[in-house]
């Protein structure tokens, strides 16, 4: 397999990859966070969440299933190697997220997740073409933002401004991660007349739905907390910004989910880190027009093969 990724990835992607996992490492040495409880459990949250994504189709749990203990061996090792990032941070984290793993895959938790029930809510107000916001993730969209909206009150109980904007950044970053990058097939872009229609329609949409589902959060978080309004205003058009880097970072390389998804963070952790300065905010605009020219010519090109069938 590591044998096939070097040599069908692309020079380019790989060079990337390489200087933005060398750049993440760089990042996590400087990190230095103390092991108590509250780190624990984010390390046992954000290990569970990595292993969550990994996914193998059918016929491959099958082939796996035939011999025995080698699906549970097979999903060990690649949220092991998930867990590698903590090693960077701290020993102690890291050997949690080792055992939560183990557990993972000792438990079978990837098979049981695709049988759990999942509360499917309505969602009437998003814009009636958007299949992203409304199929498979309508359900995860009203339940995060409830809890986001307790959070802010419980945030303005205990006069905690900064509880409520972690809250409300983190929560709707999850939830639009998970919406956005929603895998679909290849006919659900060939559809559209042309790219400009295409790149119309998502933008519109993803502009939208955004803006609409973040507006009453932000608003409650701008009359309970006046002294900090400028932050709550700048928080609005930042995710807006984030949003659109995330659609165009998932067309720009699809259909590889996996590869945009690991671009996408990279992307956010050399702006994030460049952006400290007012000089280095520069690569924000710059960022932002080489993504939206991938994704012109990716969603060209998958037009254009479309259009050849017929």
């Amino acid at each position: 397999m590591c044998k096939r990724f070097l040599i069908q990835v692309p020079f380019p992607y790989a060079f990337l990859l390489s200087a933005m996992a060398l750049l993440l490492g760089y990042v996590l040495l400087k990190i230095d966070i103390p092991v108590t409880w509250q780190s624990i459990a984010g390390a046992i949250v954000i290990q569970f969440f990595l292993c969550s994504r990994i996914n193998y189709r059918a016929d491959k749990r099958l082939f796996l299933r035939q011999y025995r203990d080698l699906y549970p061996l097979s999903v060990f090792i690649d949220s092991f190697f998930l867990s590698l990032p903590f090693v960077l941070v701290n020993g102690y984290l890291w050997m949690t997220a080792v055992i939560v793993a183990f557990l993972y895959s000792a438990l079978d938790l990837s098979a049981r997740r695709s049988v759990k029930l999942r509360p499917v809510l309505p969602s009437p107000f998003f814009m009636k073409s958007s299949y992203l916001w409304h199929a498979q993730q309508r359900y995860i969209l009203p339940v995060i933002w409830i809890l986001i909206a307790l959070f802010i009150v419980i945030a303005y109980i205990h006069d905690n401004y900064n509880l409520g904007i972690v809250v409300l950044g983190g929560g709707t970053f999850i939830g639009f991660l998970a919406t956005i990058m929603e895998t679909e097939e290849a006919d659900f872009v060939q559809m559209y007349i042309n790219t400009k229609h295409f790149i119309t329609r998502t933008l519109l949409e993803t502009l939208y739905n955004t803006a609409l589902y973040l507006f009453p959060l932000v608003a409650a978080l701008f009359f309970l907390f006046p002294a900090e309004r400028m932050v709550t205003l700048l928080f609005f058009p930042a995710v807006l910004l984030i949003n659109v880097q995330l659609l165009w970072t998932k067309y720009a390389f699809y259909p590889s989910a996996p590869l945009a998804t690991v671009i996408f963070f990279f992307g956010l952790l050399l702006q994030g880190a460049l952006s400290i300065t007012l000089y280095g905010i520069i690569i924000v605009p710059v960022y932002t027009v080489i993504l939206y020219f991938l994704f012109i010519k990716n969603i060209r090109a998958i037009i254009s093969v479309y259009e050849k069938r017929l």
